[in-house]
């Protein structure tokens, strides 16, 4: 099975030139290390609602270029993820853009992509049912029970 996480605007988003955002997922509390993804910002930017701000499973460097039709950052990569349970998946985040779930809970969504069940899952940061955990200034985990993401058989 392939895995992956990408973080999209769900309002207007400015960053600048010291921004950073980093992702990991994490299922059963062990992070999986090849899912650490990490975006750092070269220039002032704004994201638009609907755009990719951050991914698991790769290092982006952004910098705007004039034949972007819209700014975002580049998909998440997915990771091989054999033989294991979804049923205890979280999300890391760590940024100097989003220091408290404020922030995150009004302007950002997470997709979960998983290959090849076809499942690509999207839910507002402030949807009730997810365990959004502060862990340190601009340090998050975001719980995803599975009843809420994955289909109940």
């Amino acid at each position: 099975m392939r895995l992956g996480a990408e973080l999209f605007c769900t309002n207007c988003i400015h960053v600048d030139p010291t921004t950073f955002v980093e992702m990991s997922i994490s299922i059963g509390g062990k992070t999986l290390p090849a899912s650490r993804g990490r975006d750092e910002f070269e220039d002032h930017a704004s994201f638009e609602p609907g755009c990719r701000l951050a991914a698991t499973g790769r290092l982006s460097v952004f910098n705007k270029s004039p034949l972007l039709f819209r700014n975002q950052v580049r998909p998440a990569w997915l990771i091989e993820a054999p033989n294991l349970s979804l049923s205890s998946l979280s999300v890391g985040l760590r940024s100097n853009l989003f220091l408290d779930s404020t922030f995150l809970m009004n302007n950002l969504s997470l997709t979960v992509i998983v290959e090849p069940n076809g499942i690509e899952w999207s839910v507002e940061l402030s949807h009730p049912k997810l365990g959004l955990e502060w862990l340190s200034r601009g340090t998050f985990a975001v719980q995803l029970p599975a009843g809420l993401w994955l289909p109940i058989a």
